[in-house]
């Protein structure tokens, strides 16, 4: 794409199967292609795009239309299953310099579900971040299933129940396939617990009253801040800022100090043992798998990979370019018969006797160089090493 930037993830549900999230950026100077936004929907059969496009047009609840804009109702126009929401309050102030605005839209291809778009006044920037709530939301208090594998045991049980089978034909090939697919499902269900907790909306706890009021206040601040641009009201926003980010810091140390002090009980010395692991290990996200043609996301794209891996390796070995010269000489040094080691070390003796018989020192000659005795047995004679002088 040459005039949006965006970076995509793809999210699996049961109920609606997958459905690609991307986050989008349209520079004010450019103007949008027609070719680069259906590029964008090509990403996905569902998708959701989102952020700053720099579109407006009345429909999606922008005070004006600029040439972007037009450009994007004309594509919507001609493709039904993609359409724009905005939020009704602006997502950026213009700073003084211009009327505050709609630049952040959502485009929804194919998503099946209701919709809903709202400004959060939140931190200091000119551009307020927008939140899309898909479906119902979920309730206060609800509850999350967790589910924990025992690998040990799932080793365990498949061990016991999977056997090696005698494949011949593509029948038994198949059979054994699926066969194997049931023992994993079994043995990864007999290994797993699930757990029913409640649901916590964060994890550090309940905000105080007063930082709740705290923080609606500088939303309404923020609010009358973009609607009339008056430096006052801007100041008297900063101050609240300020104050809400006090109140949060305050906050947050305060529930880390009883957070720590709860550990430090004697009943949970492991628990500080986990507590320092955790804030120790520098976590490495897990690398994507990768495929002939790219990264893969669907189940039997991830399938066909690893099957396309396997025969990769389980084949026989190939060389392309074979030195038969080389093969004939390896041949021929295994063939080869090994000389003893006795008569290798009878021949490095010979040769050092005689060096030694013609060797400048008179004490080496005089070791090698006598008379034997004539007996069935011949020893050496002791004292011959003698200083010839």
């Amino acid at each position: 794409m040459q005039t949006i930037e965006a970076i995509a993830v793809g999210i699996r549900t049961e109920r609606y199967g997958e459905i690609t999230v991307a986050s989008c950026y349209h520079p004010p100077n450019r103007t949008v292609e027609i070719q680069d936004l259906e590029a964008l929907m090509a990403i996905g059969p569902a998708l959701i795009a989102i952020g700053d496009f720099n579109a407006k047009a009345l429909d999606w609840n922008c005070l004006t239309q600029n040439y972007s804009g037009a450009v994007l109702k004309r594509f919507l126009a001609n493709n039904n299953d993609v359409h724009a929401v905005g939020p009704e309050e602006p997502t950026y102030d213009g700073q003084g310099r211009t009327r505050p605005d709609v630049l952040d839209i959502a485009l929804l291809k194919a998503i099946p579900l209701q919709v809903q778009l709202e400004v959060v006044y939140e931190g200091s920037s000119d551009h307020s971040p927008i939140l899309l709530t898909v479906g119902e939301p979920t309730p206060p208090g609800g509850t999350v299933t967790k589910r924990r594998t025992n690998w040990a045991q799932f080793r365990a049980e498949m061990q016991r129940n999977t056997a090696l089978p005698r494949i011949e034909t593509v029948d038994e090939l198949e059979a054994a396939v699926m066969t194997l697919e049931t023992d994993i499902h079994t043995a990864e269900a007999r290994s797993t617990t699930e757990t029913v907790e409640i649901f916590r909306q964060d994890y550090v706890g309940e905000l105080p009253h007063a930082t709740k009021l705290l923080i609606r206040e500088r939303r309404s601040a923020r609010r009358r801040s973009i609607r009339t641009g008056d430096p006052v009201d801007r100041n008297a926003l900063n101050q609240l800022s300020r104050r809400v980010r006090a109140a949060l810091d305050e906050h947050f140390n305060e529930r880390w100090r009883k957070h720590t002090e709860e550990i430090n009980e004697g009943a949970h010395e492991r628990n500080l043992w986990k507590l320092q692991k955790i804030l120790r290990t520098q976590r490495k996200p897990i690398p994507p798998i990768h495929g002939e043609r790219g990264i893969v996301r669907t189940n039997s794209e991830k399938a066909e990979a690893f099957a396309d891996s396997f025969e990769l390796q389980c084949r026989e070995n190939q060389l392309v370019n074979e030195d038969e010269d080389h093969e004939e000489e390896i041949e021929r040094r295994r063939d080869l018969e090994w000389t003893p080691l006795r008569e290798v070390i009878r021949t490095k003796a010979t040769k050092a006797f005689e060096k030694a018989t013609v060797h400048t020192n008179p004490l080496v000659r005089e070791a090698v160089d006598y008379e034997a005795e004539d007996r069935t047995t011949h020893k050496r004679p002791k004292t011959q090493l003698r200083d010839p002088g």
